[in-house]
């Protein structure tokens, strides 16, 4: 017996279509011409033929037509599942699949995750991401996933889901980022400290399974200070 469970938003219109999207997913992904992961069913096996008796497909929908009907997260649907948005994403390069706890993961995860499972239950996904947008660059449907990203932010803000802490800690950090002496200040100060990723819990979540964090022992400012410098003595040496 064969038994396949496939999400609804996987059906193509056509089985002529089949030959557009499966190239798309894996060179997106991996830059082969076709996927390993690839095989075609024809029902169960003629008298004579091997192959399962019985074939079965179970359409999943699990929070999908509720997605759909969302007027802006609905695009997260046209995901082709080819992961080139986790290959480009910096913070998935770093932390790896399983600190997202759900099935999708990465930039994806996390506009898919709080439409399938409920914003209250996947609310912190959104806020693990810096914004950088090298995952729509990478995305070959276009999902806006940048966009996407602050859209569950926002409704998680307006929901009072997030911590009441968390409004005064993004006024500090604005102001020191905004100050190049309050930033240089700080940096050199948290430089110097241990980060027990075990006494923190949002570091020991996002560092579950792999080292603590390093900073670099000099800030990037000082060493492109040190850069210049060395470049000017060279150019005088000549």
């Amino acid at each position: 017996m064969h038994v396949a469970f496939v999400g609804i938003e996987k059906l193509l219109p056509r089985f002529s279509d089949l030959a557009l999207f499966l190239p798309l997913t894996a060179r997106a992904a991996t830059g082969q011409r076709l996927s390993t992961f690839v095989s075609l069913i024809q029902g169960p096996a003629r008298e004579g033929e091997e192959g399962p008796e019985e074939v079965h497909v179970v359409l999943v929908d699990n929070g999908r037509t509720a997605l759909l009907h969302d007027p802006e997260a609905w695009e997260t649907l046209r995901c082709l599942r080819c992961g080139a948005c986790l290959n480009a994403c910096p913070v998935y390069r770093q932390t790896g699949g399983h600190p997202y706890g759900y099935v999708y993961s990465g930039p994806i995860g996390a506009v898919l995750d709080p439409g399938l499972l409920t914003l209250e239950e996947a609310y912190p996904l959104p806020y693990a991401s810096t914004l950088c947008g090298a995952c729509l660059e990478a995305c070959p449907v276009r999902i806006p996933i940048p966009r996407l990203l602050l859209t569950w932010r926002h409704r998680a803000v307006a929901e009072g889901l997030t911590p009441a802490w968390e409004g005064a800690a993004m006024k500090a950090f604005r102001q020191v980022m905004a100050s190049p002496a309050l930033y240089r200040l700080f940096s050199k100060g948290l430089r110097g400290l241990p980060l027990p990723q075990d006494l923190l819990p949002l570091l020991k979540a996002w560092t579950e399974g792999r080292g603590p964090l390093k900073p670099s022992p000099k800030p990037f400012h000082e060493l492109w200070k040190e850069v210049k410098v060395d470049a000017r003595t060279r150019i005088l040496a000549r």
